[in-house]
């Protein structure tokens, strides 16, 4: 079609029915358009989409309540606009007409440096793979979009070999579904997801991260990440991260009992800010790899930011913890590092003792043998 489309479409109103495999719509579309008589496997290509903001495209599958395992493509091409092109909304069989289980969504350009943006409806997807053709991918923008919901309970979403940047700042996935990300090569994404059990791999750009209270487990390449965990839960999380200078809030009341591990990072700092002294408790502490002691940070001023009501001391040895404790300052958030072990302990009530009826902290910095206290850090 090379006009934009602004009536609807049925393919099986052409002679012969099921013939139609690619629908192209070289200058979008405008308003509100139903594209009617795909089947499975069918491609629907956007040569052109700057009409389309604020307008949305319904694509609608013969026999999708029937089938549990249909297919479609969707291209969006970003060339014929400068900087960001917007797509509208492009919704797949609207609630009512049953699931559009896998989706191949192929975001390209022949430009660097565009924008490919879509708010794509589409409930119940269990598959989503993000790819490029030949003429090179391009930052896609999915905010806004409804991906999940999905019988299985589970959303999987594959970016093997796309390189452009993937933003979807709503959420990705229902609030209790089990997500996997996989985009090792994507440039500097911002991901949202829910409280399932969250698997997330990106690659070397500068990106965002936020998980919930599932058992999750993120793994960022080499750029300046910041990864935030909301974690009411005691659903224990694993964040791996790159040789950048990373950033992790543990936003929560709970995830205690968690692995961070930092790659070897040179002159880069790591912090690790703490909003809550469950964020590591006591005899179930985190544990974080890769500190850099006089270097990286330990962040608690979320707690309490008032430095005056911090004191530190270094031990060698278990007894001589409990003894360091036994003579803290009274009232004080009393800090003691056991240089043998790397572990960290905090009387935050300074009651002179540590135990698990309390809002007592415990962190392990493995290969960590002396900090230094710096108003609410330790460093």
């Amino acid at each position: 079609m090379t006009d934009t489309l602004v009536n609807n479409v049925n393919l099986d109103a052409f002679a012969p029915q099921n013939d139609i495999t690619l629908v192209t719509l070289d200058a979008g579309y405008a308003g509100n358009q139903f594209v009617t008589g795909l089947d499975l496997g069918d491609t629907v290509s956007l040569l052109s989409g700057q009409q389309a903001g604020g307008s949305e495209l319904f694509l609608i599958l013969d026999n999708a309540l029937f089938n549990t395992n249909d297919l479609l493509n969707l291209k969006l091409s970003g060339d014929v606009f400068h900087g960001t092109t917007d797509f509208g909304t492009i919704d797949l069989n609207p609630i009512g007409l049953s699931a559009v289980e896998n989706v191949n969504l192929d975001s390209t350009t022949h430009n660097s440096g565009f924008v490919n943006k879509v708010v794509l409806e589409a409930p119940g997807i269990q598959n989503l793979t993000i790819q490029h053709d030949a003429g090179g991918d391009v930052s896609l923008r999915l905010d806004g979009s409804i991906l999940g919901g999905s019988v299985t309970g589970s959303l999987n979403v594959q970016a093997i070999g796309f390189t452009g940047a993937i933003t979807d700042n709503t959420q990705i996935g229902d609030n209790f579904e089990n997500v996997t990300f996989n985009a090792p090569n994507s440039g500097s994404d911002s991901l949202i997801f829910g409280n399932g059990n969250d698997s997330v791999t990106l690659g070397n750009g500068n990106n965002f991260v936020q998980v919930g209270g599932g058992t999750d487990n993120v793994s960022v390449g080499n750029g300046n990440n910041t990864v935030t965990v909301i974690n009411n839960t005691s659903h224990i999380d694993t964040l791996s991260f790159g040789s950048g200078a990373n950033t992790v809030n543990l936003n929560g009341t709970n995830g205690t009992g968690s692995s961070i591990t930092f790659a070897a990072h040179g002159a880069n700092v790591d912090q690790v800010n703490f909003t809550s002294t469950g964020n590591s408790s006591f005899t179930l502490e985190d544990t974080i790899n890769g500190f850099a002691q006089g270097h990286d940070v330990l962040n608690f001023g979320a707690i309490d930011g008032n430095a005056g009501n911090y004191t530190y001391q270094e031990v060698n040895g278990a007894v001589a913890v409990l003894a360091a404790v036994a003579g803290d300052t009274a009232g004080k958030h009393d800090i003691v590092l056991d240089k043998t072990d790397g572990n960290v302990y905090i009387d935050w009530n300074g009651n002179h003792l540590l135990s698990t009826a309390d809002p007592d902290m415990q962190i392990t910095l493995t290969g960590v043998n002396h900090l230094s206290l710096a108003g609410t850090t330790l460093v």
